[in-house]
């Protein structure tokens, strides 16, 4: 768990690489995030503007990558930038990415693909992702399911 000032610093070191790199999508994904859990709401617009500028980037983002840009899509309340994202997360994903992935982030993954709809042309990738998921994101992820 960060405090305030770790992530206020955090926010800073991103938002400095994101100068650096002003291309680079995964970092400004990065920099939305931490601004989204500090509550810096016009920040998080800007990068966002900055996010949707480097969209056509999204080819070619790891898988992590991708699903981090789909949950700060989920937050600005892009609901078909979310579908495109998880719907590629999903038609591109193997058993060796998957299991790189953090426990948090396969929750998301198999979530969003839940809520998308998208998990359905490809069942065995999220049957996949639940059984990699610890058992206490597994239960998390059933009592999000049957809560619906």
């Amino acid at each position: 768990m960060f405090n305030r000032g770790e992530t206020g610093n955090a926010e800073k070191f991103l938002g400095m690489l994101a100068q650096h790199f002003p291309g680079y999508l995964p970092g400004w994904v990065a920099l939305a995030q931490v601004q989204l859990c500090l509550e810096h709401k016009e920040a998080f617009r800007a990068s966002m503007e900055r996010i949707a500028a480097l969209h056509d980037a999204a080819g070619t983002l790891a898988l992590d990558d991708r699903i981090g840009l789909a949950a700060v899509l989920a937050s600005a309340g892009d609901a078909e930038g979310l579908r495109t994202q998880i719907r590629q997360c999903v038609e591109t994903a193997n058993e060796v990415e998957l299991r790189k992935l953090s426990g948090n982030t396969l929750l998301c993954f198999v979530l969003f693909a839940q809520d998308t709809g998208a998990g359905s042309s490809r069942p065995e990738i999220i049957r996949m992702a639940r059984e990699l998921l610890p058992a206490e994101l597994l239960k998390q992820a059933q009592a999000d399911t049957s809560g619906r």
